[in-house]
């Protein structure tokens, strides 16, 4: 199929410029003006060459743009040429360089003749139900979670420069620069210090550092490494500027994209190049592997997928991710089920949401760690109808492997969850929501999302964290993690969902009588607080899935199992007042076969648990 279009391309750039191109038609003119057209094109196509430097790929090993540059050069001198005769020959030309274009564009840039291909390049694993253990998804504990975006993270970065006076009239950190990384375990933004232009560059010549900024804990110092004495740089110019040094080095045939300033765990600085190329004409791309360039010596190593060192987070490109999404979600049954001329079929036809900020930004993916400490792309599916704020599905593309893994679910989008976020917080003036972060909290999709605020003097301010249900986009808003996090608890309670065990949390059951009492309303709903003899937890239980509680006295002996989550306060999973023999629902039953089954399967031994498998038994007849 290839080579056909291939010859049709030629046969038809042929015709139309050896053709006719009026009753006065001239070989002579005709070559000279296309020879003339060669020799600026080929001028004009050296600097831009020099400028930014193309990477000879796709049809004819890229070499096309080399031959069409001269070609449309030549076409609209013919244009002005034709104006010396009657008319006839500008109309003509004008309608050979449109119909050149056109038909370049359809054949060399649209999927038409192989959605189909593009469709099956994902590699995906679909996941029905996201409450089954999966490895990615699983229920986490909140020690390492994201509460710094990069709106923050630029501010504080931005004011640690401003405080060193040696560095502030010579160096800035941009904004595009920091990226979400994983260093030694912690979440951290991680930016170089770049030059502020061209003189700053030709005096000092090489930059000392980089900046690291909390992403876990939105009230820590930033921290400033210096010493490092960095060469290879976005911001340095001629040879040391890290794509002409990168694409001088042998790189010319791929595409050379995603320039990322990443940090070892040992901190050393690094770039980190994702090499891409297509493999359908001039789309389909692929990454092939990951350049690392050390910023200093300008060192070059490579590594194929498969065989990345665990401290690098970005091989898979932003937008190859993106691709993969758009391909699968658009060409289940080819292109023109979902962009022919039968375009309102859109059968099985998904696209990947997009939220807006504050900025006006449109964001489609945003960087995430799985349960599983992995980076992820993560994005929403939904309908191809613009008033569909629903859910399908979620997706999360491994950023070191491409792998991707898409998870039927419902629910409000992202954008749906930072809007109620942002309605939560209204009456706050400059306060929104940012990054919405998919977490599975407590055995619930949660959206976890900083709050801050804005001014022209202090930058951005974090003020409040969100937990957003996925399912109902419910906010829960809280001064701190842990607030909120506990606030998350008692709302979930109200909905009859049970805290989910996670991989450093043990269920535990305790026997003991109560010695204090008394309710709390949280979010329209009560729940009972008890504290019994010899422990220092307060248990939350409520009355909606264990009445007993609300006839319980202080000294009665109750039995109570519970997610020791390490926290003072925990909720309940099961309630029994040992004086009191309520008949047992049928909402009971359930919340302790899911315990009983849960913490089967977090044991890994099923036939060590016998006690367990009675019990589940019994709850089954």
């Amino acid at each position: 199929m290839e080579s056909i279009l291939y010859g049709f391309v030629i046969a038809f750039l042929s015709f139309f410029y050896l053709g006719w191109e009026n009753d006065r038609f001239s070989v002579g003119r005709t070559l000279t003006v296309n020879l003339l057209g060669t020799i600026v094109g080929g001028i004009i196509f050296a600097i831009l060459f020099w400028l930014d430097p193309p990477a000879f790929v796709g049809m004819w090993g890229g070499w096309y743009r080399v031959v069409a540059a001269p070609m449309i050069i030549g076409a609209v001198a013919c244009i002005f040429i034709s104006i010396e005769s009657d008319g006839k020959g500008t109309a003509i030309q004008i309608i050979k360089l449109l119909a050149v274009i056109v038909t370049g564009l359809i054949i060399l840039f649209t999927p038409v003749f192989h959605a189909n291909q593009l469709y099956s390049i994902p590699q995906v694993t679909e996941i029905e139900n996201i409450s089954v253990p999966n490895g990615i998804l699983d229920p986490i504990d909140l020690k390492h979670i994201r509460l710094v975006d990069q709106d923050m993270a630029y501010s504080l970065g931005s004011k640690i420069i401003g405080k060193e006076a040696n560095l502030g009239s010579q160096y800035e950190v941009i904004k595009k620069d920091f990226h979400i990384q994983e260093v030694a375990g912690h979440l951290w933004w991680v930016a170089p210090l770049q030059f502020q232009g061209f003189t700053q560059w030709n005096s000092i010549g090489t930059s000392p550092g980089f900046i690291m900024v909390d992403a876990e804990d939105p009230f820590a110092e930033p921290l400033l490494k210096t010493g490092y004495q960095m060469k290879y740089l976005t911001s340095s110019f001629w040879g040391t500027e890290l794509y002409r040094y990168t694409y001088s080095q042998g790189y010319s045939d791929y595409v050379l994209e995603d320039l990322t300033f990443e940090v070892t765990d040992n901190l050393k600085p690094k770039w980190t190049i994702s090499k891409t190329r297509p493999t359908i004409n001039n789309d389909g791309y692929i990454t092939k592997s990951v350049i690392v360039v050390d910023p200093v010596d300008g060192k070059i190593e490579e590594y194929a997928i498969g065989n990345v060192p665990e401290w690098i987070d970005r091989v898979v490109p932003e937008r190859i991710a993106t691709d993969y999404i758009s391909w699968y979600g658009a060409y289940p049954h080819g292109w023109w089920n979902s962009r022919g001329l039968w375009y309102v079929a859109n059968k099985d036809v998904n696209e990947p949401t997009t939220i807006t900020t504050k900025d006006g930004d449109k964001v489609e993916l945003f960087f995430v760690y799985g349960s599983d400490n992995k980076p992820y792309w993560f994005g929403g599916m939904t309908s191809p109808s613009s008033s569909d704020q629903s859910l399908t599905s979620i997706v999360l593309i491994g950023a070191r492997d491409g792998i991707m893994y898409k998870f039927k679910m419902t629910g409000g989008n992202e954008q749906v969850a930072l809007d109620a976020a942002n309605s939560a917080v209204s009456q706050y003036t400059n306060w929104y929501g940012s990054a919405p972060v998919p977490y599975n909290v407590f055995g619930t999709l949660t959206y976890i999302m900083p709050i801050s605020s804005h001014t022209d003097k202090s930058g951005n301010i974090f003020q409040r964290v969100a937990f957003i249900d996925a399912l109902d986009s419910h906010a829960v808003i809280g001064e701190t993690k842990d607030v909120a996090a506990e606030n998350y608890k008692s709302y979930l309670a109200t909905k009859g969902v049970q805290v989910a065990l996670t991989a450093s949390t043990n269920l535990k059951t305790i026997v003991s009588i109560v010695v204090r009492m008394g309710s709390v309303v949280i979010g329209g709903h009560s729940d009972y607080w008890l504290w019994l003899n010899n422990s220092d937890i307060i248990y939350a239980v409520n009355p909606m899935l264990w009445p007993e509680v609300v006839e319980t006295s202080i000294g009665d002996e109750v039995n109570i199992s519970y997610a020791d989550t390490g926290d003072v306060r925990v909720v309940a999973n099961k309630f029994d007042n040992k004086y009191i023999n309520a008949r047992v629902s049928k909402e009971q039953i359930a919340l302790d076969r899911d315990t009983a089954n849960t913490t089967a399967q977090k044991v890994g031994n099923w036939d060590e648990q016998e006690d367990l498998k009675n019990k589940l038994k019994e709850l089954q007849k």
